[in-house]
């Protein structure tokens, strides 16, 4: 089961010289763009995060104490914040 088509999991370092492996790998336009799509969604998980942290800090009112907060909002938080 190759789904990029980069016969990573097919061939072994030792059996094929560090240059050939290298164009193997990105060589297919379908490896580049399973790359450029991981790209892409790494940076809308982190845009997602600092959108939602900000959010949770705007909605917040200011008569409330960080101790008020429910758990699920310092949960989703923590979380968050662990990505961006």
């Amino acid at each position: 089961f190759n789904p990029a088509g980069s016969n990573f999991t097919g061939r072994r370092l030792q059996s094929v010289g560090y240059q050939k492996f290298v164009g193997i790998l990105f060589k297919t336009h379908f490896t580049k763009s399973c790359l450029l799509s991981l790209r892409i969604l790494s940076v809308s998980s982190i845009l997602g995060a600092v959108n939602f942290i900000s959010t949770i800090n705007n909605i917040k009112h200011i008569s409330i104490k960080p101790e008020r907060i429910p758990l699920f909002v310092w949960n989703i938080t923590l979380k968050l914040q662990s990505i961006a």
